[in-house]
């Protein structure tokens, strides 16, 4: 067995190659919210210095991407979660917190061209499933004090993950000159 691996080992360093690294001329920039990676860093050690970066983990990039996709389904829009749980609460007048969240995305999208997608996606969504959330069965019965805690919960979860430049592209030959 020793043999075998030691032959493996050696093949693969004998055929293996150089190659040519291309200079890296654009960059993915992941955006700040409430509280990501950058803002905690500000926190505790101060500014990050002029030329400095903070380097995320793959654990930390997970939980940003698991925040950015918390806070796309906290939209209260038709039928995501955010949705849900602005019909908890308004009733019939969700509809209207619907299309000012639709209005806000796409002025979300002249701030930052990463919102531009998703506001396309909920345009769509709200052309299939319709503005009006269904009704429910016992949407006549006032909502618990247990419950309106539940939904303030959910607008501090979507505030606490929110980010208003969710990505950004930055051209690194244009940022050196």
């Amino acid at each position: 067995m020793r043999l075998q691996t030691l032959f493996l080992a050696a093949t693969l360093v004998a055929s293996s190659t150089s190659a040519y690294a291309a200079p890296i001329s654009k960059l993915f920039v992941f955006g700040d919210s409430v509280s990501d990676n950058g803002n905690l860093y500000a926190l505790t050690f101060g500014a990050v210095p002029d030329g400095y970066t903070v380097s995320m983990h793959p654990v930390a990039f997970a939980a940003w991407f698991g925040m950015l996709a918390t806070t796309l389904n906290l939209f209260p829009v038709g039928q995501t979660d955010g949705g849900h749980i602005c019909y908890s609460v308004l009733g019939r007048h969700s509809t209207t917190v619907s299309y000012l969240t639709i209005a806000s995305l796409a002025g979300l999208s002249f701030f930052s061209t990463s919102w531009i997608l998703w506001t396309v996606l909920m345009i769509a969504m709200l052309g299939v499933f319709g503005p009006r959330h269904p009704s429910t069965f016992d949407e006549h019965v006032p909502l618990d004090p247990t419950r309106i805690w539940v939904a303030v919960f959910g607008v501090v979860v979507f505030v606490v993950c929110f980010a208003p430049v969710p990505l950004q592209i930055v051209d690194l030959s244009v940022a050196t000159r």
